[in-house]
């Protein structure tokens, strides 16, 4: 073994040569710059063959040994050159560069300068090409960090599909050989993401290009989105007779009894159909609407004897059910506007309505008031309790009313908020706090009057906290 190091800056390298028994070994330090430079080189090589000389007569000693001191020599310009290559900037120069090497190592050409434009889900961009003469094109695209999955295909003048990219993903490619004079399409689709997206079109072009299998690593490339999670097959929704039972279970507690079915029929997707219903005065209702299996979204429309453009009560959420609760200011017919927002099938509306206690009512609950009241009062009352009129007043957005309760160990209590009319679509946020203002409850639903429980483990008085919500 013979230990060389000519230039005293090559990485650890073992180079070995088998048949004479030489063995090479360079060490040391790829940031030193090198140390007697090329004579220094030499002289060591005459020293190694010198010597190895004098211990083996081998005359092919001294070819493979400047082979191996060859390759000693060049591994730390290698070394040097990958080390301070720059990182990328952008999804350009990553795409550039491979070209580049696609060009070099594969003898590819480009038939014309990239394009580079930014796209949106669901954009399409169209490129047109005419082949010169005879040869095999091949068709790249590749998108930037937030592009997900693009669709890359080629196709005739009259539409036949020539070619296509094996799968969506980020670096969609396309291989297709065809005659002089013809013409090929070529069509790009962003599937998912969004960002920009370069294009280009390359002759002599194979089945595969290997220079380009980097782009994938490059930071400015987009990766696919994750296949989706398999868990299993999607429950199957309930007919309508179902939904109706399980919502009359739901707001049979409450207080609503079945009426009378006020709406039955068929609707497409984006389709409307308007019945007209006459409702009392003194009796609040709700209207639940209920789509089939088929249908995603259904909505419910309520508009006034006055016929005015916004509808007075309306539920436009995306479900296949719809609910629409009220009290009449007077009795009159009124026009329920049902409509499909997505999918399609039958529908069916059936009316509830309220029955409420013969209690007076406290001073403010009034109108469409009465039903959160009312319901409020039901879930009380299954809990074993009655409700007693703590305050009322007006909270204006930005205040709050503090009430002071007075609370006994061992008992339980709740406290809730009823809303005029008015603040029904703003809501309040209700708060729970002992004399150190340490927070016990807080309540802030958005479809319904906030309600809190406590039960104190010693008797001390409570604050109660409402504020109205900006809206």
């Amino acid at each position: 073994m013979y230990l060389v190091n000519p230039i005293g800056n090559v990485k650890n390298t073992l180079y070995m040569l088998p048949s004479s028994g030489v063995v090479l070994v360079a060490q040391p330090d790829v940031n030193r710059k090198p140390v007697g430079g090329p004579l220094r080189a030499l002289r060591s090589l005459f020293e190694v063959v010198r010597h190895v000389a004098r211990q083996r007569s081998d005359s092919r000693v001294l070819g493979r040994v400047l082979v191996a001191l060859w390759l000693c020599w060049q591994a730390p310009r290698a070394a040097r050159a990958a080390d301070d290559e720059p990182a990328p900037t952008c999804l350009r120069e990553c795409f550039d560069t491979a070209l580049a090497r696609a060009v070099r190592h594969e003898a590819v050409l480009l038939l014309e300068a990239p394009s580079q434009e930014f796209l949106l889900a669901g954009d399409v961009r169209v490129h047109t090409h005419e082949f010169a003469r005879a040869d095999c094109l091949g068709f790249l695209a590749v998108g930037a960090k937030y592009v997900q999955d693009l669709d890359l295909t080629v196709q005739s003048a009259d539409g036949t599909l020539l070619a296509r990219a094996e799968s969506p993903g980020t670096t969609p490619y396309a291989h297709y050989c065809g005659k002089a004079g013809e013409q090929v399409f070529v069509t790009l689709r962003l599937l998912d993401g969004q960002g920009e997206v370069v294009y280009a079109a390359l002759s002599h072009a194979g089945l595969q290009i290997g220079a380009l299998d980097g782009l994938a690593r490059c930071p400015w490339v987009g990766a696919p989105r994750p296949a989706a999670l398999d868990v299993g097959p999607e429950p199957q929704a309930r007919s309508i007779s179902e939904e109706l039972k399980h919502v009359t279970a739901e707001l049979g507690p409450l207080g609503y009894r079945p009426a009378r079915m006020v709406g039955y029929g068929t609707l497409h997707s984006a389709q409307h159909e308007t019945r007209g219903l006459t409702l009392d005065s003194g009796r609040c209702y709700a209207l639940v609407g209920a789509g089939s299996r088929d249908v995603v979204d259904l909505d419910l429309r309520l508009f006034g004897p006055a016929l005015n453009e916004e509808p007075l009560f309306s539920d436009t959420t995306r479900r296949r059910d719809a609910l629409v609760k009220l009290c009449p200011p007077a009795p009159g017919r009124f026009l329920l506007d049902v409509a499909v927002f997505q999918g399609q099938g039958a529908y069916a509306v059936q009316a509830y309505e309220l029955q409420e206690a013969s209690v007076d009512l406290p001073p403010g609950v009034e109108g469409q008031a009465r039903i959160a009241y009312e319901e409020m009062r039901r879930r009380l009352h299954e809990r074993g309790m009655q409700p007693t009129l703590l305050s009322s007043g007006v909270v204006r957005p930005g205040e709050a009313l503090v009430v002071p309760v007075s609370a006994r160990a061992g008992e339980c209590y709740a406290v809730a908020v009823v809303g005029s009319a008015e603040r029904r679509s703003a809501g309040f946020e209700l708060a729970l706090t002992d004399a150190a203002s340490d927070l016990l409850a807080f309540d802030a639903a958005a479809q319904r009057d906030p309600m809190l429980f406590h039960c104190p483990d010693k008797s001390q008085t409570l604050r109660v906290s409402v504020r109205a919500r900006d809206g």
